[in-house]
């Protein structure tokens, strides 16, 4: 026996605030007397209406037994949600000890009748109670209920110790998957034979012998189909940024804090008409924003109009502001395009580079830093990694203000695009500031200026970026001959752009470059519009081959003339690739022969390929 000083809650006896709750010798309870009797807890899943149809999800009287008697031995108590299929599958228990003692509390036994509270009128039967009595042993006992009888009788009810719990039988874990077999006529006669443990009806139980496929054949599912028993914690959490507020009308508007404001700058394609003359009509108003954006804004709008056209890092470190401020401040000030001459540059609202020449020294050149094109492993992730690199290193310290400009000797990772203005290498201006333009201007690619202005300037600016970062600089006479190829390139000019055998590697590379570069988009074009002509030669004539063929009764499939003109294109992208690829300088022959050769090689009769 075990003796228990049971101090009463005040939220049991003394609820109703009849009596008051005492402290100190006053308030010391009876000594109470706890039995030894061994009292195993179950904390089942389910709401129990039924005591036997309960025990029976427990495994019976027989299961309950062995857990009892195990006498501190951890023992699995499993759980059926389908007690009466032999084919079921139990949750495991989880065994936790306790330390609890269970009390069994008297209350006055309601006999349907009631009265209103503080009144002394007789007592009337009421239907709801009458009800509840007639209703089964758990409901009774709900603990709302109890609670309600303490209220009522705060001196009348009884309180005696029944036993220690030791032991809690709790289940956490998943459910398996139920497969029901009870329908199954196959399964159904195993459970009554084999599973029940019987020597006669085991004998008695044969398989069908029979062969060939049989209709509704029964599917015996596994012992176990999940694997997962425990579940797993995603661990759920309110994001914190997310806030919740009440609207003007009362109503709640959750929003997150920390969400990037859109970025609403307009990109237009280099062959667009007309350019922006105002901030888009989706943004939101600058007049609505705060005093110290609004200066930021009219900042920016002073920059361009003393430059009208300038890339995001020259006017970062101009303005030496934080770039994330500038990108919502240059929305309300110009424009970019997407691509072309001017590509990622910020351009005041109304100012087009391209109808006048002056713009020719806004246009930009973009390039993948510290990549090799002679290495075959080249990958452009390489550069955002470098990239990456540089900032976290770079991070907390002063920022370089004149990383923007390009003098030849020092190249910075904060950004990878050039204008022609912010260049002051002497072979490169001397490259840009030449007379002889465009009279129209190109908007694809070299704006006012020549092929073989821009291929230079680009050949040359990328050898002195790769010579920068290698460490192993040129002089500036050693560019004078790559200087003083003419600006505009044709053919004849092109297949004379080479370097003696007796050159260094680099110059022979970058005269390459530049031969390839100058005739890059022209050779492109070329070649499209030659794939164009043939791909009308030879629709053409597969409709008057098929029209033949028709009448005659002898017509191949369409597919074989769709494979033919698939051939022809892929023909034509590797010979075009190729083309901007050679620099030996006599590759447009070769071109001219191989497309002969693609087209006469398809014989109008089968429309196939000769080899």
């Amino acid at each position: 026996m075990t003796t228990l000083n049971w101090i009463p809650e005040p939220t049991l006896q003394h609820l109703t605030g009849n009596q008051p709750y005492r402290t100190g010798r006053e308030g010391i309870a009876q000594w109470h007397q706890v039995p030894d009797t061994t009292i195993v807890a179950v904390e089942h899943p389910f709401i129990i209406e039924n005591i036997e149809e309960g025990l029976k999800t427990l495994g019976g009287d027989g299961a309950i037994s062995r857990v009892v008697a195990t006498k501190g031995r951890e023992a699995s108590l499993e759980l059926y949600t389908r007690p009466d299929d032999p084919m079921r599958n139990g949750v495991m228990s989880h065994v936790v000890k306790t330390n609890d003692v269970l009390l069994k509390i008297t209350v006055p036994k309601r006999t349907g009748r009631k009265r209103k509270r503080g009144s002394s009128g007789p007592y009337q039967a009421d239907e709801e109670v009458g009800q509840s009595m007639r209703s089964s042993l758990s409901r009774q006992s709900d603990p709302e209920s109890l609670l309600r009888s303490l209220r009522d009788n705060p001196a009348k009810y009884k309180v005696e110790p029944v036993g220690k719990m030791q032991r809690s039988y709790r289940y956490r874990a998943l459910a398996d998957i139920q497969y029901s077999t009870m329908n199954g006529s196959f399964m159904k006669r195993l459970g009554d034979s084999i599973l029940e443990y019987d020597y006669d009806k085991i004998k008695r139980f044969k398989l069908d012998e029979s062969k060939g496929v049989k209709v509704n054949t029964e599917v015996v599912p596994p012992p176990v189909t999940s694997r997962l028993p425990v579940p797993f914690n995603y661990s759920y959490l309110q994001n914190p940024s997310v806030k919740v507020d009440l609207d003007a009308s009362g109503v709640a508007t959750v929003t997150n804090v920390s969400t990037t404001v859109k970025i609403l700058t307009q990109m237009v394609t280099h062959s667009v008409s007309t350019v922006p003359n105002e901030p888009p009509p989706e943004i939101c108003p600058l007049e609505e924003l705060d005093d110290d954006f609004q200066q930021i804004v009219h900042q920016v709008r002073q920059y361009l109009k003393l430059r009208p056209v300038w890339t995001r890092r020259a006017l970062t470190n101009v303005m030496d502001i934080p770039i994330g401020t500038l990108r919502a401040a240059w929305q309300y000030a110009g424009y970019m395009f997407r691509s072309g001459p001017w590509r990622e540059a910020i351009i005041r609202f109304g100012v087009d580079p391209r109808s006048d020449p002056k713009y020719r020294f806004y246009q930009t050149m973009m390039f993948q830093l510290l990549l090799d094109d002679r290495d075959p492993d080249n990958d452009k992730r390489k550069w955002m990694e470098e990239r990456t690199k540089f900032q976290r290193a770079n991070r907390g310290k002063q920022r370089d203000l004149e990383s923007h400009v390009f003098d030849g000797h020092k190249v910075s990772l904060d950004g990878k695009v050039w204008q022609l203005c912010d260049i002051t290498d002497p072979i490169l201006r001397i490259i840009m500031e030449t007379k002889n333009i465009r009279s129209t201007c190109d908007n694809r690619n070299d704006g006012w200026l020549h092929n073989g202005t821009m291929a230079k300037l680009r050949g040359i600016m990328k050898e002195k970026v790769r010579t920068i970062f290698n460490g192993n600089l040129h002089s500036d006479e050693d560019y004078n001959k790559f200087a003083a190829i003419p600006d505009v390139i044709d053919e004849n000019i092109r297949q004379q752009i080479s370097m003696p055998r007796v050159s260094a590697q680099w110059e022979i590379e970058l005269a390459a470059h530049i031969r390839v570069n100058a005739m890059a988009w022209e050779s492109r074009a070329r070649t499209e519009s030659r794939r164009d002509t043939w791909l009308k030669k030879s629709l053409k004539s597969g409709k008057k081959r098929d029209g033949e063929t028709e009448s005659e009764g002898e017509g191949e499939d369409d597919d074989d003339d769709d494979d033919v003109l698939q051939d022809g294109e892929e023909d034509e992208d590797d010979d075009g690739g190729n083309d901007s690829e050679e620099t030996d300088g006599n590759d447009d022959d070769d071109d001219e022969d191989d497309d002969v050769g693609v087209i006469t090689g398809i014989r109008r009769g089968t429309g196939r390929r000769r080899r």
